[in-house]
Protein backbone atom coordinates (compact mmCIF):
# COMPACT_ATOMS: atom_id res chain seq x y z
CA UNK A 1 0.00 0.00 0.00
CA UNK A 2 1.81 3.08 -0.97
CA UNK A 3 0.95 6.73 0.79
CA UNK A 4 -1.04 9.17 -0.72
CA UNK A 5 1.23 12.11 -1.92
CA UNK A 6 -2.13 14.70 -1.58
CA UNK A 7 -2.21 13.82 1.90
CA UNK A 8 1.67 13.99 3.01
CA UNK A 9 3.57 17.27 3.58
CA UNK A 10 5.82 17.93 1.22
CA UNK A 11 7.85 21.00 3.17
CA UNK A 12 9.87 20.55 6.13
CA UNK A 13 8.63 19.99 9.94
CA UNK A 14 11.40 20.19 11.82
CA UNK A 15 14.92 21.37 10.63
CA UNK A 16 18.13 21.20 12.44
CA UNK A 17 20.34 23.43 11.71
CA UNK A 18 24.32 22.58 12.54
CA UNK A 19 26.58 25.67 13.13
CA UNK A 20 30.32 26.26 13.80
CA UNK A 21 29.46 29.71 14.23
CA UNK A 22 31.36 31.12 11.35
CA UNK A 23 30.12 33.21 8.55
CA UNK A 24 28.89 30.53 6.66
CA UNK A 25 27.21 28.87 9.27
CA UNK A 26 25.14 32.19 10.30
CA UNK A 27 24.62 32.41 7.12
CA UNK A 28 22.72 28.67 6.43
CA UNK A 29 20.99 29.56 9.65
CA UNK A 30 19.69 32.92 8.39
CA UNK A 31 18.59 30.69 5.43
CA UNK A 32 17.02 28.02 7.27
CA UNK A 33 15.06 30.05 9.74
CA UNK A 34 13.77 32.03 6.75
CA UNK A 35 11.88 28.66 5.52
CA UNK A 36 11.11 27.42 8.90
CA UNK A 37 9.18 30.51 8.86
CA UNK A 38 7.65 30.22 5.65
CA UNK A 39 6.83 26.22 6.29
CA UNK A 40 5.86 26.58 9.74
CA UNK A 41 8.72 24.71 10.80
CA UNK A 42 10.37 24.27 13.99
CA UNK A 43 13.89 24.32 14.68
CA UNK A 44 16.56 21.98 16.04
CA UNK A 45 20.14 24.56 16.36
CA UNK A 46 23.57 22.14 17.21
CA UNK A 47 27.14 22.55 17.46
CA UNK A 48 29.64 19.55 17.93
CA UNK A 49 32.62 20.45 20.09
CA UNK A 50 34.19 17.66 17.26
CA UNK A 51 36.39 16.18 20.29
CA UNK A 52 38.35 13.23 19.93
CA UNK A 53 36.11 10.32 21.74
CA UNK A 54 38.19 9.31 24.78
CA UNK A 55 37.57 5.42 24.00
CA UNK A 56 38.99 5.46 21.01
CA UNK A 57 42.81 7.74 21.95
CA UNK A 58 45.26 5.79 23.22
CA UNK A 59 46.96 6.19 26.27
CA UNK A 60 44.15 6.06 28.19
CA UNK A 61 45.59 7.91 31.50
CA UNK A 62 45.73 10.95 29.01
CA UNK A 63 43.50 14.61 30.43
CA UNK A 64 41.63 15.99 27.46
CA UNK A 65 43.04 19.47 26.77
CA UNK A 66 39.29 21.05 27.00
CA UNK A 67 37.12 20.84 29.44
CA UNK A 68 34.33 19.24 27.97
CA UNK A 69 31.62 20.99 30.56
CA UNK A 70 33.12 24.52 30.13
CA UNK A 71 33.17 24.00 26.52
CA UNK A 72 29.49 22.70 26.17
CA UNK A 73 28.03 25.77 28.46
CA UNK A 74 30.18 27.98 26.25
CA UNK A 75 28.58 26.32 23.23
CA UNK A 76 25.10 26.34 24.57
CA UNK A 77 25.29 30.21 25.50
CA UNK A 78 26.41 31.19 21.57
CA UNK A 79 23.53 28.48 20.11
CA UNK A 80 21.06 30.55 22.50
CA UNK A 81 22.59 33.88 21.47
CA UNK A 82 22.14 32.85 17.61
CA UNK A 83 18.36 31.99 18.46
CA UNK A 84 18.17 35.83 19.96
CA UNK A 85 20.14 37.07 16.49
CA UNK A 86 17.60 35.22 14.24
CA UNK A 87 14.25 35.78 16.29
CA UNK A 88 13.57 32.28 16.43
CA UNK A 89 11.28 32.40 19.41
CA UNK A 90 8.53 29.85 19.33
CA UNK A 91 10.04 28.10 16.17
CA UNK A 92 13.42 27.14 18.23
CA UNK A 93 12.37 24.00 20.03
CA UNK A 94 15.20 22.77 21.13
CA UNK A 95 19.55 23.37 21.47
CA UNK A 96 22.03 20.34 21.44
CA UNK A 97 25.75 20.16 21.62
CA UNK A 98 27.13 17.28 20.61
CA UNK A 99 31.08 16.86 21.88
CA UNK A 100 32.56 14.31 19.52
CA UNK A 101 33.08 13.64 15.60
CA UNK A 102 30.89 16.52 13.85
CA UNK A 103 29.43 14.21 11.31
CA UNK A 104 28.12 11.45 14.29
CA UNK A 105 26.82 14.28 16.55
CA UNK A 106 24.61 16.08 13.66
CA UNK A 107 23.51 13.10 12.52
CA UNK A 108 22.32 11.42 16.15
CA UNK A 109 20.87 14.83 17.06
CA UNK A 110 18.77 14.77 13.83
CA UNK A 111 17.46 11.42 14.81
CA UNK A 112 17.06 12.20 18.40
CA UNK A 113 14.94 15.70 17.47
CA UNK A 114 12.80 13.54 14.81
CA UNK A 115 14.28 16.63 12.04
CA UNK A 116 13.25 15.73 8.24
CA UNK A 117 15.92 18.34 7.19
CA UNK A 118 19.24 18.93 7.92
CA UNK A 119 21.25 22.55 7.05
CA UNK A 120 24.75 23.09 7.21
CA UNK A 121 26.71 25.89 5.59
CA UNK A 122 29.76 24.98 3.76
CA UNK A 123 33.10 26.76 3.90
CA UNK A 124 33.57 26.22 0.12
CA UNK A 125 36.95 24.72 0.16
CA UNK A 126 38.98 24.06 -2.96
CA UNK A 127 41.64 21.59 -4.39
CA UNK A 128 44.13 20.77 -2.18
CA UNK A 129 42.31 21.91 1.52
CA UNK A 130 39.59 20.18 0.32
CA UNK A 131 41.16 17.06 -0.13
CA UNK A 132 43.22 17.34 3.11
CA UNK A 133 40.41 18.46 5.13
CA UNK A 134 37.26 16.95 3.78
CA UNK A 135 33.81 18.49 4.18
CA UNK A 136 31.89 18.11 7.34
CA UNK A 137 28.85 19.30 4.65
CA UNK A 138 29.65 16.92 2.47
CA UNK A 139 30.01 13.85 4.77
CA UNK A 140 26.77 14.50 6.86
CA UNK A 141 24.98 14.59 2.95
CA UNK A 142 26.02 11.24 2.27
CA UNK A 143 25.77 9.62 5.15
CA UNK A 144 22.49 11.05 6.33
CA UNK A 145 19.09 9.15 5.40
CA UNK A 146 17.75 12.61 5.36
CA UNK A 147 17.69 15.18 2.79
CA UNK A 148 20.61 17.86 3.62
CA UNK A 149 20.65 21.82 2.46
CA UNK A 150 23.89 22.93 2.17
CA UNK A 151 23.86 26.48 2.17
CA UNK A 152 27.02 28.58 0.69
CA UNK A 153 27.85 31.88 1.11
CA UNK A 154 26.41 33.93 -1.63
CA UNK A 155 29.18 35.25 -3.99
CA UNK A 156 30.90 38.60 -3.01
CA UNK A 157 31.23 41.03 -6.61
Amino acid sequence: MSADPTSASVGPRRILVATDFSENAKYALDYACHMAHAEGASVVLHHSLDLPDPHTMVGGGLKPIVDIDEASAEAERHLQAEAKRTRLGQALVATSVGKYRAVDEILSAAATHNCDLVVVGTRGHRGLARFVMGSVSERVARQSGLPVLIVPLPEQD
